[in-house]
This record gives C-alpha cells, structure tokens and sequence, in this order.
C-alpha cells in the first residue's frame, strides 16, 4: 500500500441530515408572515418587503443544498453566509443600527421583529423517551427567529459531518483513500465541530427549556466530542501506516478513545438521564474492559439517538485497542517485556468486546451491515494479533520477565486535532437597517412558543376566557352533587365487576361513566383554565430500563 493511502472505516457515521418541518425544505415564507406587521403608508414598506423576499429565497436556497450530501461544500458555505448575514439584521431592535464589529452579543437581545418568526425544526438526533417509533415521526421543535438560526447551524454542522463520512467511507465499500480525500474529510469533521461550539458558546443560552430536542447542551456536546474523534481518528490511522512511532500512536489513540468515550456518556446524559454515568475513561480501564457488552442501555434510548451511541461506544472499544496493542509495542521496545505482553492480552480482549459492539451496533436502527466495516474490523484484528505475538516472542527470549497481574497505567492523550472556529457572519452591508423602522412590533401575535413543543397543532399556550369562569361558578354546586353521586354508584358498583363476571362488560361501561362524574370538577376547573384534559404521556418503562442499566462507554 502507497504511503499516502490509510485503510478508513467504511461505515464511518453519515450523520442523519436535519430539515426544517414543512412539505418542502423552504416552506418557511418571511414575506408572507412578517407583511402583516408593516405599516402602511410608510416610505421603507417597499424596501422591507424586498428584503423578506430576498430572505426568504436565500432560505430555500440554503436548505435545498442541506437535503442531500450532493452540493459542495463552498456552495453551502457560501448559502450559509448569505442567509446569516441576511437574517442577523432580524435580530435587533427596528430602529436600532447594526454594530460594526462581529461580537455583538446574543442576536436576539431585546425586542426585535424575530421575534414575530414561527418556524419549525425536525429534531433528529434526540427524541422523547417512549415515542412509538412505528409511527415514524420525529419531534417537532417550533421557535421564533433564535430556533431558526441555531437550528439551521446545527443542520450545516451534520451536513459537513456526513459529507465527511460519504467523501472518505468509500460509499460503503471499505476502500482505501488517499492523502487528499482524506484531508478533505478531515477538514469537514473540524469545521462541524467549530460551528457545535459557536452553538454551546453563544446560540444555546436564551431559547427556552433546558432541553430543546436536538439543541440539548448534551446533545451538542456530544456530536462535538463525536466529530473531533472522527477527524483524529483518521491521524491514527494514517500514523499506524507510515510506522510512526508506537508512543506517539498510543497517545493519539487514547485521546480518540477518550473523545468516543465523552460523546457516548453525553449523549447518555441526554437519551438516559437517570442511568449511571461512568468515571473518566483513563481511569480503571481493566474494569471497563470487562463490562458486559450488552449491559450499557443503548438499546432503552429512543430515536437516532440511540445508533449515534452505538456507534460511539463501538468506536471507542477499536480505539481503545489501537492505544493498549501500541502502548504494549512502546513498552516492549523498551525494557518492560512483561508489562507489554500484559497491555497486548487486554488489547485482544478489548478486541473481542469490539466485535460485540459492532454487532449489537449494526442490529440498531436503521440497520448496517458488517461487511461495511469489514476492512476496518480486519485491519485492527490484525495488527493487534501481530504486537500481540511480537510482545510474548519478545518476552520470551529477551525480556524473561514476569507478566503483572495489574494492567499497567495508560499512556497520556496527545491531541492533534482541533476545531476551525466558526464566526457568526457580519451584516449584510446591502440591506439599509433604518427599513426596519417600518414594522409595528404591536401588532404581532401574543403567542407562548415552546423550543421543546411536541409537534402539535397548536404552536402557543390556550388561554382561559372569563365567560368559561363564569359558567364553571354557575355549574359547580349541580358538578359536585353529580361527583358525590359517581362515587356512590362505584362503591356499589366495585362488587359486581368482581364477583359477577357474566355482568363485567356492562359493568365496566356504567363503571368508566361514574369514574368521569367523579373527575368532572376537575374536569370543568381544566376547561375554564384553558388546559388540556390529557396529560403529556411518558413511556415509564423505558425510563427504568435506562436507569437500571449500567456499563461502560467503550466496552
């Protein structure tokens, strides 16, 4: 093999392409819902609706290129800067001015007519424990302008992440790439992690709920930590070809250890927040070597979510045995035979554990096939058999020493690869702030919108009446005397479903009307309140799963 050419992981992750809700990808029209705040007669009324046309072209325009892995990075590039610098003006007060430097602090400060913005984001990496995924739905995540900046952010982030994974993967065949693609790849998974740190850094803060779907602080931690490691996986894979030295991989391979580890235990923060979470993974690394590959939950997190994880952890357990095989190599070039054969003994376990988390892994939805990490899964098995067998020769007729019981400590992290930070564009020279004059803040609808909504038809928060008030004070002595009577009836009622079953279909019929006369009072105290009779339902058996489980991120 070249030595410009490593071996890559065929199934490397193509991230899942988030999209905005709607039938198409620009569903989302800015002239037609901000048109209504304009004040008519007003001399800027021209410009203004210029504006939010041209808005929303550079929208569709954007997110038709985010749809598919087939447009060029620079195009998306050059949409997203387009679109910011566009949008960003939404972001301040109408008769403020735009400031000259970039640093302008939370775009949404204040009041500004970003705030009149409804839009709608699929969350596709997090979604609600206990959904029925039969239905194939996702959350529904609605905001103003601040949910679509950061939602259309993080959209190009995943977008980079899985133009990464198509450029170098090989399109599932477990080819070689060579310096150049790989490079590329590269380059795509630093730049996805520079723009999920602009998110936790400045864009996060303000939207709402601490838990916004695929917004989540953990979930952006996550696929930080996620596509740092994919990019630093590639140096040491491309070390290990050009016979680097083992120490120098080792420590590269414990900081990707430790990036998979990190991922995998913040997105267990988010899919399972009542599980345990495991302590640094440079820590008691024999204990988590022996953990049972089918003891860590993924299989209880709901969603996207939970082949993200797998994914983590599988990788995580590859990387782990790159670190303990070369650390055992450096040690045996030196003078500690007896350590190393120890490291390269944990190496193949760790080898084995991998393999199990690979299937369980391919077994998750959507479903992979093992022959697309087949190289990769080779190449590793192979040269930790071959450290393997060099250590105990070795040991055998050089070393002569003892092999400890105790798994030696592991070698330092080395990082090497960094994030390409990400500065939020600065406004659009050709679009003249003072338009902004012309829209009347007042007329915008006084809507509560939720980040973390679930989807449903209504986007804000009913509000009582006071007639319904009036009516429940009315009603409310005969609703009690009705209740009393409900509950009379059951008491009566309670021997008959149990003792006479030929009489239980009957029974149970007069028995659900009585138990709703019994809740009518606070039945009615809903109504007038203007809140929903049926509470959210949460799936209470998934939630004990994923807290009963334990395990470790990498084995």
């Amino acid at each position: 093999m070249a030595a410009d050419t490593i071996i890559l992981a065929p199934h490397l992750l193509p991230l899942a392409l988030k999209a905005a809700d709607g039938s198409n990808a620009g569903s989302t029209d800015f002239r037609a819902s901000l048109s209504p705040l304009l004040s008519a007669g007003h001399p800027e009324i021209a410009d203004a609706r210029a504006f939010l046309g041209d808005l929303t072209e550079c929208r569709r325009t954007l997110l038709k290129a985010l749809k598919t892995t087939d447009a060029t990075p620079q195009a998306v590039d050059d949409s997203l800067r387009a679109y910011m610098a566009k949008i960003h003006h939404l972001m301040l007060p109408p008769t403020g001015a735009p400031p000259v430097g970039s640093d302008a602090g939370p775009p949404w400060r204040g009041s500004c007519v970003g705030a009149a913005v409804a839009v709608a984001w699929r969350d596709v990496v997090w979604e609600r424990r206990g959904r029925d995924e039969r239905k194939g739905g996702q959350e529904v995540a609605r905001g103003d302008a601040r949910l679509e900046v950061a939602s259309v952010l993080l959209s190009v982030a995943m977008w980079k992440a899985s133009k990464a994974a198509a450029t170098a993967g090989g399109g599932g065949r477990g080819e070689g790439a060579d310096s150049a693609v790989v490079a590329q790849a590269r380059q795509l998974y630093r730049e996805a992690a520079g723009i999920i740190q602009h998110l936790l850094d400045t864009h996060v803060e303000g939207l709402g709920r601490p838990t916004a779907g695929d917004l989540d602080e953990n979930v952006l931690a996550g696929l930080h930590k996620f596509v740092l490691a994919e990019a630093e996986s590639f140096t040491v894979l491309r070390a290990i070809e050009k016979g680097n030295v083992p120490s120098l991989v080792a420590a590269i391979s414990m900081d990707v250890f430790q990036l998979y580890a990190r991922a995998f235990n913040c997105l267990q923060r988010a899919a399972a927040p009542a599980a345990e979470v495991l302590e640094d993974p440079t820590v008691d690394l024999g204990k988590q070597a022996r953990s049972s590959a089918h003891g860590i939950g993924v299989k209880g997190w709901a969603g996207y979510c939970r082949k993200v994880g797998g994914y983590t952890r599988y990788k995580a357990a590859c990387f782990k045995a790159y670190m303990l095989a070369y650390h055992a190599l450096d040690r045996s070039q030196g003078t500690q035979g007896g350590a190393a054969v120890r490291l390269a003994q944990e190496a193949s376990k760790t080898v084995q554990t991998a393999t199990n988390l690979g299937r369980e892994y391919d077994s998750l939805l959507p479903h992979t096939s093992e022959l697309q990490r087949q190289a990769f899964s080779r190449s590793l098995q192979d040269r930790v058999k071959q450290i393997d067998v060099q250590c105990e020769k070795d040991n055998a007729t050089v070393h002569l020493q003892r092999v400890p019981e105790k798994l030696p400590d592991p070698p330092a992290a080395k990082q090497l690869v960094s994030a390409v930070d990400y500065s939020f564009p600065l406004f659009d020279p050709s679009v003249d702030h003072s338009l902004f004059s012309c829209f009347d803040l007042s007329r915008a609808p006084d809507v509560v919108v939720d980040v973390a909504g679930d989807g449903g038809k209504d986007g804000g928060q009913k509000t009582a009446a006071w007639w319904r008030w009036l009516l429940v004070i009315l009603a409310f002595p005969v609703i009690v005397v009705a209740s009393l009577l409900g509950m009379l009836i059951w008491i009566v009622l309670l021997p008959v479903k149990i003792f006479c079953c030929p009489l239980g279909f009957a029974a149970q019929m007069m028995w659900d009307v009585t138990e709703w006369l019994i809740k009518a009072p606070a039945y009615l105290a809903l109504w007038a309140a203007g809140k929903p009779w049926q509470p959210e339902k949460r799936d209470v058996r998934a939630m004990a799963s994923g807290g009963v489980e334990e395990g470790s991120p990498s084995t």
